[in-house]
C-alpha cells in the first residue's frame, strides 16, 4: 500500500468470517495510527435481542475464525480491487509492517441487524438461518411465555441494536402517563391514520424496526403469513370505520407492523377470521366510543374507583425484568356480593374498558421510558388463589368474566403470560380440564402453582423482588396501597375511601361495624350506603361514642314497580355528611323485615358501608 493512502479501512468479508464468495470493502473510515493489531480481529459482542430488553454492544479483541484465510498462505497474496486502490490481506503478527504499510482494521463478518420496514418487504419473512426459540419444544408444561426458557430464563435474540432511526412523531410517546391520559381522554375514539401504498406496508412487516426472535412477529413471517397480514392491511384501510380504530387503538405506543401482526396472531394468520371478529364487535365497540371509553370510571362505575377495586383488586403494578407491565389480582379476596352491591352486572365491563384503553397504554409508555426498543404491547398477569372456594364463583361473578374476556378480545395477544399462584386442589385439577378448551398458544403461557414456594420462585424469575408488591412476596408497596396512591385524582390527596360489606342473615337480623375509621382531628367524613335490596335496614351512625345519625332506612322506593330485571339495580343513599373528628366512627346495622315474600323475588341482604374521609392535609395512602 502506498505510504500516501494512511487510511485503514474496516472490512467485512467473506474472506475473514468463513465461507467462500468474493470479498467487499466499505469506504474508508478511520484514520491510522501506525500501532499494531496483532493477529486478532476486532469484534462486538452483542446479546439478542426479544423484543423487550436494551441491546448491549462492547468491543474486545477475539482470536481469527478458524476457517479465516489469515491462516492460510493464500491470504497473503491475496488482493480485491476497490477501484480507487488495493487491500492487501496479510497476517498481521506473523508479516512484518514495512515502513509505509498500515494494518486494516477488521471486523468478523456479522449480519446487518434486522429491521422490520413497510418499505422492504423481504424484512417481515422469517430469515433463512433462523431457528425456533427452545421454549417452543422445552417443556409440556403450559405458561413460559415468549422468550423464556424451561428454566425461566429469558431467551435472547440474535439481532443487533438497530441504528437510530427517525422518530415517528404521529406515535411519539414523549409524555408522561398522566400526560398521555389527558391527551387520549381528549381524543378517545378519534383516530389518524393514512393508508401506505401496499409496497410500503409489506417492507415494514418484514423488516421492523426491532425483530422479536418469534414466530408472528414482524420479520418472522413465513410467505402465506405476510400474504395474509397484507390482505388484512388492504382490507381494514378500504373498510376503515371501526375496523381501524380497533387495531390501530394502541396507536401512540405501537408500532403499525405489530398491532397488525398482533391481531393475525389471534386467529393463526386468517384475516377472513379477524375481519369477521372485527365486524361482530363492531356493536359493542361503537358503545363504548359512545361514551369516551369510560374515562370517568367512577361516574360510569356508580361508586368510587378506589371502592370497586377493594372486591375487584385487580390492578398494575411495576414491570417485569423483560420490562412489561405486571398486573396482579388476588382472586382469593374477590367478594362478588360485595361488588354487586355497589355496580351493576352491566357496569364492571366499563373498568376494563378504562383499563385497556388508557391505562395500559399509560405503563407501556413508562416500559418504553426504561427501554426504548420495547415494541411488544404485552403484559404480565399474575393471579392469586389462595383463600379463593369454589363458592366464589358464583354466576354473577362468571357473567361478568365472560364480559371482560370479550372486551379482550378487542386487544388479542397482549398476553406475555400468566402465573397462577396458591391454586386450590379444586382448581388444580379443574385446569387440566380447562386447558384441553384453550388454543395451545395461550395454554402453553399459563402456569399454574399450587405450591406456593414454587410459584413465589417462579414470579421473582420474571420480576425483580423490588417490584413486586409486598403481599406477593416482594419488597415493593402492597397492592392496597398501590390502589389507594394511584387511584387519587389529582388535587385530591388529602381524600381518601373505605368500606366495609356486612351481610344480613336474615330480614330481621342485626350488626355493628365497631371501627369504621377513626378520624383525625382535623378530618371530617360523609357515610354512604351502596345497596340492591328491596328489604333494606335501618342505619345508625357514631363517632366518638356520639350517634350522629339515627335509623336512617335505606330501602329502594316504589317496590311496586320491581321486576326482575330492575330489581338488581345498585343505588347508593347517603346517611350523614360532615361527621367531625377526632373520634372512631361506628355503625348499626338493622333489617326492616317487611319484605313480602308473595312477590317470589330473591331478596338482597347485603350492603357495602363507605366513607369518605375529607382531611385538611394528605392522608397517608397506607392508614
Amino acid at each position: 500500500m502506498s505510504s500516501t493512502n494512511k487510511k485503514t479501512t474496516a472490512v467485512g468479508c467473506s474472506c475473514f468470517g468463513g465461507g467462500g464468495g468474493a470479498a467487499k470493502s466499505d469506504p474508508p473510515t478511520t484514520q491510522s495510527n501506525k500501532s499494531s493489531i496483532g493477529g486478532g480481529t476486532l469484534v462486538k459482542s452483542k446479546t439478542k435481542n426479544d423484543g423487550v430488553h436494551r441491546k448491549s454492544a462492547a468491543l474486545h479483541d477475539s482470536a481469527p475464525p478458524p476457517d479465516s484465510m489469515s491462516d492460510t498462505d493464500a491470504a497473503h497474496n491475496v488482493k480485491v480491487e476497490t477501484g480507487d486502490m488495493d487491500l492487501v490481506f496479510f497476517d498481521a503478527v506473523e508479516d512484518q509492517l514495512a515502513d509505509d504499510e498500515y494494518p486494516i482494521i477488521t471486523t468478523s463478518y456479522v449480519a446487518k441487524p434486522r429491521k422490520v420496514s413497510f418499505m422492504d418487504p423481504q424484512t417481515m419473512l422469517r430469515s433463512d438461518d433462523w431457528q425456533e426459540p427452545a421454549f417452543e419444544d422445552a417443556r409440556a408444561e403450559p405458561g413460559e411465555g415468549a422468550g423464556v426458557d424451561s428454566n425461566g430464563k429469558l431467551i435472547a435474540a440474535t439481532a443487533e441494536s438497530p441504528p437510530h432511526t427517525p422518530r415517528d412523531r404521529s406515535t411519539s410517546t414523549d409524555m408522561s402517563p398522566r400526560s398521555f391520559r389527558k391527551s387520549m381522554q381528549n381524543r378517545a375514539g378519534s383516530l389518524r391514520v393514512f393508508r401506505r401504498p401496499s409496497m410500503a406496508a409489506r417492507k415494514d412487516l418484514e423488516k421492523p424496526r426491532i425483530t422479536v426472535q418469534e414466530r408472528g412477529y414482524p420479520g418472522q413471517l413465513n410467505e402465506e403469513e405476510l400474504s395474509q397480514c397484507q390482505q388484512f392491511y388492504r382490507e381494514i384501510h378500504e373498510r376503515q370505520g371501526h375496523y381501524l380504530e380497533i387495531v390501530y387503538s394502541l396507536q401512540g405506543v405501537e408500532e403499525e407492523p405489530y398491532a397488525i401482526c398482533r391481531y393475525m396472531r389471534a386467529t393463526k394468520f386468517d384475516s377472513d377470521a379477524i375481519l369477521e371478529r372485527l365486524q361482530n364487535g363492531k356493536p359493542m365497540w361503537e358503545e363504548a366510543k359512545s361514551n369516551e371509553f369510560y374515562k370517568n370510571v367512577d361516574e360510569a362505575l356508580g361508586a368510587p374507583l378506589v371502592l370497586f377495586l377493594q372486591y375487584y383488586p385487580y390492578f398494575y403494578q411495576g414491570n417485569a425484568r423483560n420490562g412489561c407491565p405486571v398486573n396482579y389480582f388476588t382472586a382469593g379476596t374477590l367478594e362478588t356480593q360485595a361488588l354487586l352491591s355497589m355496580v351493576d352486572v352491566e357496569s364492571t365491563p366499563k373498568y376494563f374498558w378504562n383499563t385497556f384503553y388508557y391505562t395500559f397504554k399509560e405503563k407501556m409508555i413508562v416500559a418504553k421510558e426504561r427501554n426504548p426498543d420495547f415494541v411488544r404491547c404485552e403484559s404480565i398477569n399474575v393471579m392469586d388463589l389462595k383463600g379463593m372456594s369454589s363458592a366464589q364463583l358464583t354466576s354473577e361473578a362468571l357473567d361478568c368474566m365472560k364480559a371482560v374476556g370479550k372486551i379482550a378480545d378487542f386487544f388479542p395477544e397482549t398476553l406475555h403470560c400468566m402465573v397462577i399462584l396458591n391454586a386450590p386442589t379444586w382448581f388444580a385439577f379443574s385446569w387440566k380440564l380447562i386447558k384441553t378448551f384453550m388454543d395451545p398458544r395461550t395454554a402453553r403461557k399459563i402456569t399454574v402453582y399450587s405450591n406456593e414456594a414454587k410459584g413465589q420462585a417462579r414470579l421473582l424469575e420474571l420480576v425483580d423482588k423490588s417490584e413486586i408488591p409486598s403481599n406477593f412476596g416482594g419488597s415493593g408497596p402492597s397492592l392496597e396501597k398501590s390502589i389507594r396512591e394511584n387511584t387519587r385524582k389529582p388535587g385530591e390527596d388529602h381524600i381518601d375511601h373505605y368500606s366495609t360489606f356486612v351481610s344480613l342473615r336474615n330480614k330481621t337480623d342485626s350488626k355493628k361495624i365497631d371501627k369504621l375509621y377513626v378520624l383525625k382531628a382535623d378530618q371530617t367524613a360523609n357515610v354512604t350506603v351502596f345497596t340492591r335490596s328491596i328489604i333494606g335496614a335501618n342505619f345508625t351512625v357514631s363517632c366518638g361514642g356520639k350517634v350522629v345519625a339515627k335509623s336512617v332506612p335505606v330501602k329502594r322506593a316504589n317496590p311496586a314497580q320491581f321486576t326482575p330485571e330492575n330489581m338488581n339495580k345498585a343505588f347508593q343513599t347517603t346517611i350523614v355528611n360532615g361527621v367531625k373528628g377526632p373520634g372512631q366512627v361506628s355503625v348499626e346495622v338493622k333489617g326492616l323485615g317487611d319484605f313480602d315474600p308473595s312477590r317470589k323475588l330473591a331478596p338482597s341482604l347485603n350492603y357495602v358501608v363507605a366513607i369518605e374521609v375529607i382531611g385538611e392535609k394528605p392522608i397517608d395512602a397506607s392508614t
